[in-house]
């Protein structure tokens, strides 16, 4: 493949890992996302050039799982039998094609691990962090303006794309009633709220962690977006707040405590933001409303509100399940099963679907990877990467996110980062 084509195409697939808007197809229930497509392309593409078979060995060591791997694959298995005998349903297609939509994320976490020391790359998951927090400002805007939509609704539509009503009145035929929202919540490209701040968590990271290594000016812009993806978050009143302030903090305190210089430009261009936002909230009035609403929202912002009643609910039937078939119910079929036995369409709750789908032997070998992962990052003393571990699995506990390529992508660049690295 020719450089430029190369670098062109490597920038594009790192763009396509910051959103979870823009498909391809869809393959039984799931959407299948440009990136996976991307990721499967490069893989070929770079088995076809010589001497680089041996990176795919690689991606799979980089999990630390060998013995496990066999274990997941035997519960796999196992429920695949399972699901044969289950009349009336065709649960075993369902799990065949579970399995093809598996595999090209396996090609994203290859593609990643390849990529990690790549320059281009980096720059183009830059850019799609930018480009988010830009487009969730426009959003912002928008809605309160009663202007133009800013959504990509019209072009990508889904069942849970989730869009404020003043908008949806002209999508209905593409989104669901379900779907619309009241209130302005920050989504950049991604389908609802939670997604955007879980990408924007481990994105922060992810930027940060490369921070020397950036030019002034892309120091400036990102210190400027992130202290205003800040508010949009805040405003946005959504409980997975808690993880991006987990994101937002932990790295300025280990970092201080080292006395870094990259750290305190940093957090000096961040409070000098911090500064003029709070001058214009005290001299502008239209700003101090936007600031009062923002205090509002940060308060009203509760993971155990009533909204959430049908995600434990979820959590309980998808228990309930697998006590009456523990050797699980085949891989991608939690939605399915539960929607034939159940009142919940999902379990909310990754760990959960993995015991359900694939039984007590995919739990202990999912356990397992993050338990290996979290000890090899704290011998190596890669810091960043046992916050990821924590983060992912935080929200892969309470908003059921799986494996999906813009939470594989940074994860798997903090495991294949070093402390002694320039970049990721």
């Amino acid at each position: 493949m020719d450089s430029k084509v190369r670098k062109i195409f490597i920038f594009v697939f790192a763009l396509s890992l910051c959103q979870n808007v823009i498909y391809v197809m869809k393959i039984g229930n799931t959407y299948l996302n440009i990136c996976q497509v991307l990721a499967v392309l490069y893989v070929f593409g770079t088995l076809l050039q010589k001497g680089k078979i041996g990176y795919i060995k690689k991606s799979i060591r980089l999990l630390h799982y060998q013995p496990l791997f066999v274990c997941f694959v035997l519960s796999i298995f196992l429920s695949v039998i399972t699901t044969l005998f289950y009349p009336g349903e065709n649960y075993f297609v369902n799990t065949v094609k579970g399995l093809i939509v598996l595999s090209t994320s396996i090609a994203v976490c290859g593609s990643t691990y390849n990529l990690a020391f790549d320059k281009v790359f980096l720059r183009g998951l830059i850019a799609g962090y930018f480009i988010n927090v830009i487009f969730s400002a426009l959003q912002y805007v928008s809605f309160n303006s009663g202007g133009m939509p800013v959504t990509l609704a019209y072009f990508f539509p889904q069942n849970f794309y989730y869009v404020c009503m003043q908008w949806a009145q002209n999508v209905l035929e593409i989104t669901s009633m379900e779907a619309s929202i009241y209130a302005y919540r920050a989504s950049g490209l991604f389908l609802e709220c939670s997604h955007y701040v879980v990408y924007s968590s481990l994105s922060f990271l992810l930027i940060y962690r490369s921070y020397s290594a950036l030019g002034k000016l892309t120091r400036g812009v990102f210190a400027a977006l992130t202290v205003i993806n800040s508010l949009l978050i805040v405003v946005s009143m959504t409980g997975n707040i808690i993880i991006y302030c987990i994101a937002l903090v932990f790295p300025i305190l280990v970092e201080v405590g080292k006395s870094r210089r990259k750290t305190n430009n940093f957090i000096i261009a961040c409070a000098f933001l911090l500064i003029v936002m709070s001058l214009l909230v005290v001299l502008n009035e239209n700003v101090r409303n936007i600031f009062n609403t923002m205090m509002s929202s940060f308060g009203e912002a509760n993971i155990t509100d009533g909204s959430n009643s049908g995600r434990f609910t979820g959590w309980v039937e998808g228990f309930m399940s697998w006590l009456y078939y523990p050797i699980g119910v085949g891989y991608n079929n939690a939605a399915k099963f539960l929607l034939n036995t159940a009142t919940s369409h999902s379990t909310f709750n990754y760990p959960l679907s993995i015991l359900l789908e694939t039984g007590i032997f995919g739990l202990i070998a999912y356990l397992w990877s993050f338990y290996k992962n979290i000890k090899i990052a704290k011998k190596n003393g890669n810091q960043y990467a046992v916050v990821a571990m924590i983060i992912l699995f935080l929200i892969q506990f309470g908003s059921g996110q799986g494996l999906i390529g813009f939470i594989l992508c940074p994860v798997i660049l903090f495991l294949r980062g070093s402390e002694n690295q320039g970049m990721i």
